[in-house]
């Protein structure tokens, strides 16, 4: 039994075998771009559309998929008709996500990013996105997907990382975690549209929940002063005043030369990483931001490294790329040897315990209460933009509120500041 025909479908069948006659007969008339049709299949019913040709085979490729109704059906039949003239349809794959998204990150990123952003990128990929989407096709993957997704990571609990951390047993997974799920997804659709795998980018879009900033940890004037004490009397007293000192990146302080240090100066020269490639610490040219920038080395730093590289002459202890800083073994440093060593120094000296990224962000807010000048801490963190520093350290320094404060008066009502003093 035929049905109506709609515009760009073929008749409707009660029956299978009377579509697979109908489909017999008409073999001769090649089914053009945006055919579809409606048919019975058992209690339930089938809509298909023809969305273009394989340029491989030549053959006519479908979408379609099952209903509960002729109505429902040919609404459904509609919708992707209408969403194939938009554009918005891609060829079927067999592929799942989860294993386009292995081979992209093996293909894509391993070879082209650094070495932690494919691992981070890895740990994302099996901890969060493939055991929740990875059985769903490429191209079947939508927005409120995703979008749910990441509603349920955003009430997930996880234990600290950081063993070492003051935190409780459980935590809610941060929302930098959230945004680098909702980042890979992007990124790895954004591939999947060039190559033709999809049509639309189903990260796009994606809310993530709201979340009351908090200020950056960091030590206090005091307590920074304990620190550098206690490091003093540790085996890497130069490498923890560079640290605190200049405000870098650890993987920039790691990776600082003897060719960049220039001692008539005063001034050292941050232009290289050092990274681990292929389970090796490799220097790498170049910074997170791609800034070569040069900063200022205080007396007591710079005759702190003028005495480290004289006994490493003495000690006949170097490295091949002329890296600094060096273990006790006269190796490179290890990230995690770094952080563990960090620890220790903080207990040591009685502070709350803070990782290296922590100590430029000790760094930068100091600066910045001792200055005021957010330009001139930007340019020692290496940010690309002020708004960046500003929104991270313009607001959370209790010593420049007062000076702001203290000037006002001043300003404002001068014989009762003088009245204060």
């Amino acid at each position: 039994m035929c049905g109506t025909i709609l515009p760009g479908t073929l008749p409707v069948y009660s029956r299978w075998e009377e579509f697979l006659k109908a489909m017999a007969k008409n073999t001769q008339r090649r089914r053009s771009n945006g055919d579809g049709w409606v048919y019975q299949d058992g209690p339930q019913w089938r809509y298909k559309l023809a969305i273009g040709v394989d340029p491989v085979t030549g053959k006519l490729q479908y979408r379609g998929g099952r209903a509960a109704s002729h109505a429902e059906a040919t609404e459904k039949l509609r919708k992707l008709q209408s969403e194939l003239l938009a554009g918005r349809v891609a060829a079927p794959t067999k592929g799942t996500l989860g294993k386009y998204l292995d081979e992209w990150v093996e293909t894509t990123i391993k070879p082209n990013r650094a070495d932690s952003t494919y691992r981070q990128y890895r740990w994302l990929i099996d901890q969060h996105i493939i055991p929740h989407l990875g059985k769903k096709k490429i191209e079947d993957l939508r927005r409120p997907d995703v979008q749910k997704l990441i509603s349920m990571k955003a009430s997930q609990t996880v234990q600290p990382r950081a063993k070492e951390a003051k935190e409780e047993p459980t935590a809610k997974l941060s929302r930098s975690t959230l945004r680098l799920i909702r980042a890979v997804l992007q990124a790895a659709y954004n591939d999947a549209i060039r190559d033709g795998l999809a049509s639309i980018n189903p990260a796009s879009h994606v809310e993530l929940p709201k979340e009351v900033k908090q200020p950056p940890v960091s030590l206090t004037l005091e307590e920074a002063r304990k620190l550098l004490d206690a490091a003093a009397q540790s085996d890497l007293p130069e490498f923890w005043s560079f640290l605190f000192m200049t405000g870098t990146r650890l993987a920039e302080a790691c990776g600082v030369r003897w060719q960049d240090v220039d001692f008539d100066a005063g001034t050292v020269r941050i232009s290289g990483q050092l990274m681990r490639r292929d389970k090796a610490l490799t220097y790498v040219p170049g910074t997170k931001t791609n800034q070569i920038r040069s900063l200022h080395l205080v007396k007591s730093l710079l005759n702190q490294l003028k005495a480290l590289k004289s006994k490493q002459l003495i000690d006949g202890v170097s490295d091949p790329d002329g890296v600094v800083f060096l273990n006790p073994y006269g190796r490179r440093l290890d990230p995690k040897f770094v952080r563990d060593r960090l620890v220790e120094l903080c207990k040591t000296a009685k502070v709350k315990v803070i990782s290296p990224h922590k100590a430029r962000h000790t760094a930068a807010t100091l600066a910045h209460a001792a200055t005021g000048d957010i330009h001139a801490v930007q340019k020692l963190l290496g940010h690309r933009q002020v708004s960046l520093t500003a929104d991270l350290y313009g607001h959370g320094s209790s010593i420049v509120q007062k000076k702001v404060a203290t000037a006002l008066e001043e300003l404002i009502r001068p014989s009762e500041a003088k009245n204060a003093d």
